[in-house]
């Protein structure tokens, strides 16, 4: 069911204005996974952490019939420039679904041109097709850009110590999703 709704249209194109490259938001690949072990590696060693995933554990956790996370890519002019991953909890005891937004991170030389804010919208589509009734991110405390990039995605802080947020998703409305 998960790569049913993995296979809703997530895909979009677009030229900016300014003659930017097109930036093309899409579900991760097995190809993709050399490109994703490299951003994954640079993002926890951003925050200091050492990387222990391999290309296997990737493959395990992002691919299948039942992908652990559910990995969108952005890519630019053929090459892989930023990744989303998220993973579907619930609260059942309160019959509610949310898609927690685990990973983001674009490439620093492509920072800054809305790819990150293109990886969070199709994460929105995304838990609107599976039918989420909210997403969660979280930020490091002392990481303000992060956190005003989610408020201007629409995000909200949760009341704590401001570095975690958390979006209402609308129900899908005649969401486009292929059954396999």
């Amino acid at each position: 069911m998960i790569v049913a709704m993995l296979r809703c249209r997530m895909e979009s194109t677009d030229t900016d204005v300014d003659g930017q490259p097109e930036v093309h938001i899409r579900r991760v690949e097995q190809p993709d996974l050399p490109d994703l072990l490299r951003m994954v590696t640079a993002l926890t060693a951003h925050y200091g952490d050492p990387a222990r995933v391999s290309l296997d554990t990737l493959a395990r956790d992002v691919l299948g019939d039942a992908p652990w996370l559910l990995t969108l890519v952005a890519e630019v002019g053929g090459s892989l420039v930023g990744y989303a991953a998220s993973c579907p909890p619930a609260q059942m005891h309160f019959g509610l679904r949310r898609l927690y937004l685990q990973h983001l991170y674009v490439d620093p030389e492509v920072r800054g041109s809305g790819i990150g804010r293109r990886l969070i919208e199709a994460s929105t589509s995304l838990a609107r097709a599976l039918d989420c009734d909210f997403m969660v991110v979280g930020t490091e405390p002392d990481n303000p850009a992060a956190q005003a990039v989610y408020v201007a995605c629409g995000f909200e802080a949760l009341p704590s110590d401001g570095s975690h947020f958390w979006k209402k998703v609308a129900p899908p409305q005649n969401a486009d999703v292929q059954n396999s």
